[in-house]
C-alpha cells in the first residue's frame, strides 16, 4: 500500500497548520492534494448554546478550511498545481436539523469560501471542490443507538447509511487527473437522502 504518516495539529491555529503542511511536504517531497476534512458537530439548540461553542465549531469547521488552503498555496505553486477537497455536508447547505445551527452555518460557509477560492487558486493551476456527505456510519453516529440508526437508514432511498469509503471515493475522484477540469463544484453523497419530498414517498419505494 501507499506510504502514510501523521502529525498532531490544531487546525484552528495558523502556526500549527503551517507546520502540518510543511512537515507533510518535506516528508513526501512536495504537496499535490489538500483534503480539509476536520469537523466537529456538538448538538446544542440556540437557546442553550454558549457563544464559545459557536466559535469553536466555526474555528474547527470553517476557519480550518481557510487555514489549510492558505498554507498549501506556496507548496502547490512550487509543484505547478494541485487539488483541494473540502468535506462539507448536506446539513446547512441543503437541509437543517435542530441543535446544529452552528454546524450548518459552518458547512454553508465552506461553500461560500469554495466559490471565491476556485477563482483565486486557478492562477496556481489548483482546483478546489467539495464533497457533501449525508448520514455516514461513523463512531460518532454509533452513540445514537441502533434504533435511531435503523430509523435513519429507513429514510434513505438506498436503505442504508453511507460508509467512509463512499465519501473517500468521491474525494479521490476530485483529487484525480480525471477531475482536472472541475473546480468550484460540489457533489452530494447521501444515497438519495435529500430527494424524497415526504415520508409517503419513502414508503412507495
Amino acid at each position: 500500500g501507499a506510504d502514510a504518516d501523521f502529525c498532531q495539529c490544531d487546525v484552528s491555529d495558523w502556526e500549527s497548520v503551517q507546520n502540518m503542511v510543511a512537515t507533510t511536504a518535506e516528508k513526501f517531497g512536495g504537496l499535490n492534494v489538500m483534503c480539509a476534512n476536520a469537523g466537529g458537530f456538538p448538538q446544542t439548540k440556540m437557546v442553550d448554546m454558549d457563544p464559545s461553542e459557536w466559535d469553536q465549531v466555526m474555528a474547527t469547521n470553517l476557519k480550518s478550511a481557510f487555514l489549510c488552503v492558505k498554507a498549501s498555496i506556496p507548496h502547490f505553486e512550487k509543484a505547478g498545481g494541485g487539488r483541494v477537497v473540502l468535506t462539507s455536508s448536506i446539513t446547512g447547505p441543503v437541509t437543517g436539523f435542530p441543535g446544529w445551527s452552528h454546524y450548518g452555518a459552518s458547512k454553508s460557509g465552506q461553500l461560500g469560501f469554495l466559490k471565491t477560492a476556485c477563482m483565486e487558486l486557478s492562477r496556481y493551476n489548483v482546483t478546489i471542490n467539495a464533497v457533501m456527505p449525508g448520514n455516514i456510519y461513523t463512531e460518532g453516529l454509533q452513540d445514537l443507538g441502533q434504533d435511531y440508526l435503523d430509523t435513519m437508514a429507513a429514510s434513505i432511498p438506498l436503505k442504508r447509511l453511507g460508509n467512509v469509503a463512499d465519501i473517500g471515493n468521491a474525494a479521490l475522484f476530485f483529487a484525480s487527473d480525471e477531475a482536472g477540469y472541475i473546480t468550484g463544484q460540489t457533489i452530494i453523497v447521501d444515497g438519495g437522502q435529500i430527494i424524497p419530498e415526504s415520508l409517503e414517498a419513502i414508503e412507495e419505494i
